[in-house]
């Protein structure tokens, strides 16, 4: 990846990062199952927004705003795991009663835009992966980089929107073939690993 342009390997970490398939994958899979296109795209991009704004603190060196996250982070950690947690009881119960109907809204989605960024931004570590991503691409944070510091972070957030947007486009594609009764099961399983996931990130820090 070292041959490849500096924008270009940023479209590829960005890219990469998201195609990680966690609970916020999950939630984005659901909503497009459930809501249609729109909400899969409204759940994907606050997420690259999330993701942008992270590499944004740390292109710009802002060192002071990373020592306060990662001061929180077991807080927001807690905060973020019990907030999916809820999220997926509530996809859980839902999913009942989609097997006779499924509606899909055709407007953007702000409460599904708001929720996946704060749950993304909830997750403060995140900041430590882009600190070591603009490291490895030989970027030292600050003003003495900010024109490729600049770049960097657009890439990452087009990256990032660009797999948001496949998974998105796909799962409505397939969605649209599948029975009501089938998407409902893959919500209810959603909104299980969902519960899952989010007890175990919120209990996790309690544990340690």
């Amino acid at each position: 990846m070292d041959a490849l342009p500096l924008p270009l390997r940023a479209l590829a970490i960005g890219f990469t990062i998201a195609a990680v398939i966690g609970p916020i994958g999950l939630l984005c899979i659901e909503r497009t199952l459930r809501g249609g296109l729109l909400a899969g795209l409204s759940t994907g991009l606050g997420v690259a927004l999330a993701d942008g704004v992270y590499a944004l603190l740390v292109g710009l060196g802002a060192a002071g705003i990373s020592e306060v996250l990662l001061a929180h982070s077991t807080s927001l950690r807690i905060a973020g795991g019990l907030a999916i947690a809820l999220i997926g009881l509530k996809v859980l119960l839902g999913a009942a009663g989609q097997a006779s109907a499924r509606a899909e809204e055709k407007t953007f989605r702000g409460g599904a835009f708001a929720s996946a960024f704060l749950l993304t931004l909830a997750n403060p570590t995140t900041i430590l992966s882009f600190v070591a991503i603009f490291a490895g691409l030989g970027l030292a944070t600050g003003a003495a980089s900010a024109g490729k510091a600049a770049v960097v972070v657009a890439c990452i957030f087009i990256g990032s929107l660009t797999w948001w947007v496949l998974l998105s486009f796909a799962v409505a594609a397939i969605g649209h073939r599948l029975s009501p009764a089938t998407v409902a099961w893959i919500n209810r399983a959603a909104g299980a690993g969902l519960m899952a996931f989010g007890l175990w990130a919120g209990a996790g820090p309690l544990l340690v």
